[in-house]
């Protein structure tokens, strides 16, 4: 459990999260860790530990590990506001990179080259939705790396210069944005929130007529796209492991897709639900660490 008196790190200019943005009222959820063991025979997983109790019964969501030992959430209060916070996974320790009054910050990831924060950002107007980046530093006060987009939903970056984009339409797009050049381009219509970048991939889903999320992966080399797996009913955030496999949540359990076979298989990670984690939300891992998102039933 993370106990440590809160530090309050870099005061920036947030967004106000409300008007026509992603999260709307946000569900109080926690975030747990989870140790996992693979072997060939089967899968151990350690009891997992709860990350977020700095801020109990509020939202806390959107895990991003920068490294083995330290990690990004994003937390909200009962206003509505969030904020990004650094978890020290070792040291139990966590604090604010932003607390700033009336506006906030969501989707937190590192800057490819390591001296920033990229996050998305509600401007006040409470509808305008920006790609900013904070240095570590606090040299500046950030800035908005794609000052003609105003529907930017989350990103994932593919390397030093292009990111991925979910832009917020009525029917949402996967774009690639170059911040050099300041190009964008769609490549894809109609896809869900979760959007990963591993072994030269973009992953992302696109839902179909059933309301079944399709995996797929889009060649950064060659520029194809190609449909992985098929995620069950009302099951849209995933997680692609090192070896390619991808994992997602469905209720208290974590399922595993070998996509080496044909159709992928599934297998059972874990059932967590004797730990009280009965509606995970998201997940995303790191070797044999799994971080999930627990959202709470009232």
């Amino acid at each position: 459990m993370i106990t440590n008196i809160c530090k309050t790190g870099l005061v920036i200019i947030g967004l106000v999260v409300s008007g026509t943005s992603l999260m709307g009222q946000l569900p109080a959820s926690d975030i747990y860790l989870c140790n996992v063991k693979w072997n060939q025979k089967n899968i151990l997983i350690n009891k997992p530990v709860l990350l977020s109790s700095f801020n109990a019964d509020k939202y806390n969501n959107q895990p991003y590990f920068e490294d083995y030992q330290n990690m990004y959430v994003t937390s909200g209060d009962s206003n509505n506001k969030t904020d990004i916070v650094k978890l020290n996974l070792f040291d139990r320790e966590y604090f604010y990179l932003t607390k700033t009054k009336g506006i906030s910050e969501f989707s937190p990831q590192l800057t490819p080259d390591k001296t920033s924060i990229s996050v998305v950002r509600i401007e006040k107007d409470g509808i305008t939705q920006t790609l900013w980046s904070y240095p570590l530093d606090r040299s500046n006060h950030g800035i908005n790396m794609l000052p003609n987009l105003r529907n930017v939903g989350y990103h994932v970056w593919i390397d030093t210069k292009m990111v991925a984009l979910f832009l917020v339409d009525s029917l949402p797009k996967l774009a690639l944005a170059d911040i050099e050049k300041g190009s964008v381009s769609v490549i894809q219509n109609g896809i869900g929130r979760c959007l990963k970048c591993k072994n030269g991939y973009l992953f992302f889903t696109v839902k179909g007529e059933d309301g079944r999320h399709a995996v797929k992966k889009y060649n950064i080399r060659d520029l194809s796209i190609e449909e992985v797996a098929v995620l069950p009913e009302k099951t849209e955030d995933f997680e692609v492991l090192t070896n390619g496999n991808i994992i997602f949540a469905n209720g208290s359990k974590i399922k595993m897709l070998n996509v080496s076979t044909f159709p992928p298989q599934t297998s059972l990670v874990c059932n967590l639900e004797d730990y009280g984690i009965k509606n995970i939300n998201r997940l995303v891992s790191e070797r044999d660490r799994i971080v999930v998102v627990n959202l709470k039933t009232k």
